[in-house]
């Protein structure tokens, strides 16, 4: 009887022992980072050598799609002219806030585009930079539209949350 209940107490001191891990496994799951950024992207140097700019999707397949903030030691600032043009697996799009310019029809036609988060740093976006994206809905940390986005930035008219806080 007395080795029963030994046995029986070893064996639910092991069970909690394995138990405790599981547990700290389990919280370290919820704090681990949000998505890394996406990889394959397509960048340029800027114009004046100060930054880089995304000039394309690349080898990049990521339908959730996370820019770096920076790439090869410079901050990435700009969403280059077409560089998302057509990317009909596309869906969301997470920019840093080292963007400051989104380039004319930089997402033109992404049809399945359903969300971006412009950041307050973007002070310049192209005409046309949305067009043609039926299912986008644009998240603007800006309370308003900035006088450096061209009047036709949004011209296919997608919802626009101002204030966005995320």
């Amino acid at each position: 009887m007395k080795k029963a209940i030994v046995s029986l107490i070893l064996l639910l001191a092991l069970c909690l022992t394995c138990s405790c891990g599981n547990t700290a496994t389990t919280t370290e799951a919820k704090t681990m980072p949000k998505k890394p950024t996406s990889e394959g992207l397509a960048f340029n140097l800027n114009e004046d050598g100060s930054g880089y700019m995304v000039t394309g999707r690349g080898t990049c397949t990521d339908a959730y799609t996370v820019i770096p903030k920076t790439h090869k030691g410079f901050l990435v600032t700009c969403i280059g002219t077409n560089a998302f043009y057509d990317s009909f697996n596309l869906k969301s799009v997470t920019l840093p806030d080292s963007i400051t310019e989104i380039k004319t029809y930089a997402f033109y036609r992404c049809n399945s585009l359903t969300k971006i988060t412009i950041p307050d740093s973007v002070t310049g976006i192209g005409a046309y930079a949305f067009s043609d994206c039926k299912n986008l809905t644009i998240y603007c940390e800006a309370e308003s539209k900035p006088d450096g986005w061209d009047k036709s930035w949004n011209i296919s008219n997608c919802p626009v949350v101002w204030g966005y806080k995320g």
